[in-house]
């Protein structure tokens, strides 16, 4: 098993300066691009942790390694989502 933490780069310093329904809106549209990818690669999300994701990744059958997809997928680019 494998364990992904994701979040956004430099949120909490940035969020100070932004109201809180645009603060509101960057979740989520954070989310409806990460929630999907991870679940393509059937991770199994544990929770929200403020603008973090948290999501597990179990061995698959076929033999894809857990850690291997946990690291492609914290690769991937959040769609420009600023």
């Amino acid at each position: 098993m494998a364990v992904l933490f994701s979040d956004i780069c430099g949120f909490h310093r940035d969020e100070l300066h932004h109201a809180a329904m645009e603060v509101v809106e960057l979740l989520t549209r954070f989310f409806d691009v990460m929630c999907p990818v991870l679940k393509a690669e059937a991770a199994d999300i544990d929770k929200f942790i403020g603008d973090a994701i948290m999501a597990l990744f179990d061995e698959l059958p076929d033999g894809d390694s857990a850690p291997l997809r946990a690291v492609a997928r914290s690769l991937v680019d959040a769609g420009g989502v600023t």
